[in-house]
């Protein structure tokens, strides 16, 4: 079951870093992980950290607060 989460969180993160606002991205991530759309979020920020893909980093932590103010 992780590998499967772990497939969806990559295909997810790498479909929405290319060009794709703020506002979409939460959108889709509400979509997609419902309940948990700021769990798959704080993901894609926590990989792209790690990754120091730093514009890919900043990009997530705007989703994950967009999704605070939605929510």
């Amino acid at each position: 079951m992780r590998d499967k989460g772990l497939k969806q969180q990559h295909c997810f993160e790498a479909a929405l870093r290319a060009g794709t606002t703020t506002e979409t991205a939460a959108a889709a991530a509400s979509s997609l992980y419902g309940a948990c759309a700021k769990t798959a979020v704080a993901w894609c920020a926590i990989h792209a950290r790690s990754d120091g893909r730093r514009g890919d980093f900043a990009f997530w932590v705007r989703v994950f607060r967009h999704l605070d103010d939605d929510g």
